[in-house]
């Protein structure tokens, strides 16, 4: 594939609908300045989550280093989304034994929520386990529990 030139990106442009001209314009602006920077308080919210991961789990290595369209993705399980300072996520994932964890603040108009979730199995390998906490921007919390059976299920190694 060749690299993309300025001829070849105006025609991409001048083939948009109309409903996209804005979100495309946003995404054009903040490449005016390359490499992108991210914004501060991406910055701070990515270094809350990778603490609050710490606390419960040791991180992945799923994911790479790099910036697509307002995505910051650092190696080790961590990436930083960003619109502005009042619109933001951060997200990081680990493992706790056999435990998937993943943990996100988002942020919507300046309000804040913490999202954990957990997906693993019993003890005994016989039920398929789905933890959902949520904190909100007033300190109120609500957490659900879900288990699956699955004794029938083939055992695939994780």
């Amino acid at each position: 594939m060749a690299m993309p030139d300025r001829d070849s990106l105006h025609q991409l442009a001048d083939s948009l609908p109309e409903g996209a001209l804005a979100s495309v314009e946003r995404l054009l602006e903040r490449f005016q300045i390359w490499p992108p920077e991210t914004p501060p308080d991406a910055k701070r919210m990515q270094e809350r989550v990778k603490a609050l991961l710490a606390e419960r789990t040791a991180p992945t290595e799923r994911h790479t280093s790099g910036l697509v369209g307002g995505l910051v993705s650092v190696g080790g399980g961590y990436r930083v989304r960003f619109g502005d300072d009042s619109n933001c996520w951060a997200h990081a994932s680990g493992f706790k034994g056999e435990t998937k964890v993943d943990i996100e603040i988002r942020r919507l108009r300046g309000h804040e929520l913490q999202i954990e979730r957990q997906l693993g199995f019993s003890r005994d390998k016989r039920k398929l386990s789905y933890v959902l906490a949520i904190k909100g921007p007033d300190g109120k919390e609500d957490r659900r529990e879900i288990e699956f059976d699955v004794s029938e299920s083939p055992n695939i190694p994780m």
